[in-house]
């Protein structure tokens, strides 16, 4: 029920937001943390395996489109923990996240979750699916969402697994925020 409401909240947000102008954090310098994607239902290590291909598209063609994504690593996040003497377990809580990763200089947050994840068969495509947004952690608002769910369209063995379609589905869906910018 949870993930049916956050893929309607993304839908009808989406629907509402304006595609005309760049909005950006003021510094144009977009220093990103990307939290692991939800696990599609029933699909465990869905989310983590299209974080990864997110992540890897996001970088691919912000940088061709010059809006580099900068990405926080995981060593910036957990020297941020210590500073602000909390505990890893500390991440779970989306406001201390928030602080966190403040903390450690992001000045946006990505989340998101994987809808759809389908592995294809020697008659049928794989299909994946995935909703995201990103927050500016200065003003709370939300910068560009997403809602993309696409087949693979290949024959080969591997166009037919998920992880390829987490790869084809994030590019596509990459492409459509840099446009609405």
């Amino acid at each position: 029920m949870r993930k049916l409401i956050l893929v309607l909240a993304c839908v009808i947000i989406a629907g509402c937001t304006s595609s005309n102008k760049r909005i950006l954090p003021e510094n144009k310098n977009i220093k990103a943390v990307l939290i692991p994607f939800e696990d599609a239902q029933n699909k465990p290590g869905s989310g983590r395996i299209f974080s990864v291909a997110f992540k890897s598209a996001l970088a691919k063609i912000s940088s061709k489109e010059k809006v580099p994504y900068i990405f926080l690593s995981t060593l910036d996040l957990n020297h941020a923990i210590k500073q602000l003497q909390l505990q890893q377990t500390d991440w779970e809580d989306p406001n201390k996240r928030h602080e966190i990763a403040r903390q450690a200089g992001a000045n946006v947050i990505i989340t998101g979750q994987v809808t759809v994840w389908n592995k294809g068969d020697l008659f049928k495509y794989a299909m994946v699916g995935f909703a995201a947004e990103c927050v500016s952690l200065d003003t709370g608002k939300i910068l560009w969402n997403i809602f993309e769910t696409n087949n693979t369209g290949g024959w080969s063995v591997e166009e037919r697994t998920p992880e390829y379609g987490a790869k084809k589905v994030a590019e596509k869906g990459i492409k459509t925020i840099v446009e609405k910018l």
